[in-house]
C-alpha cells in the first residue's frame, strides 16, 4: 500500500498540484510580510503621518493599520483554506482510489 502512495506522490499530476500549493503558500506570505514591512517602515519613517487621528476620532492611523495587518492575515488564511481545498480536492480522489 505505501508503495502505492509512494508511486501516486512522483506522479507528474501530483507534484504539480503539490507545486502549486507551494507557489500560493508562498504568494500569500510574501503578501503579509509586505504588509508587515510597510507597516514597520510607516511606524518608523511616518511617525507624524501613523500618529495623525484617523476621521477626527481618538483612534489614529498606526492602530488603523495595526488592525487593517490582523484582519488581512485572517482574510489570507480564509484564502489559503479556501484555495488548497479546492486545489486537492482531486489529489483526494487520487489517494483514495490508491488505498482502496
Amino acid at each position: 500500500m505505501t508503495t502505492d502512495i509512494d508511486a501516486l506522490l512522483q506522479s507528474p499530476a501530483v507534484r504539480r498540484l503539490l507545486l502549486q500549493r507551494s507557489r500560493l503558500r508562498w504568494r500569500l506570505a510574501g503578501l503579509l510580510l509586505g504588509a508587515y514591512l510597510a507597516y514597520a517602515f510607516a511606524g518608523l519613517h511616518a511617525t507624524d503621518a501613523m500618529g495623525q487621528p484617523v476621521f477626527g476620532s481618538g483612534v489614529n492611523r498606526a492602530i488603523t493599520a495595526g488592525y487593517g495587518i490582523i484582519l488581512l492575515a485572517i482574510a489570507t488564511s480564509l484564502y489559503y483554506l479556501y484555495a488548497v481545498n479546492r486545489l486537492l480536492a482531486p489529489l483526494k480522489e487520487l489517494l483514495r482510489k490508491a488505498n482502496s
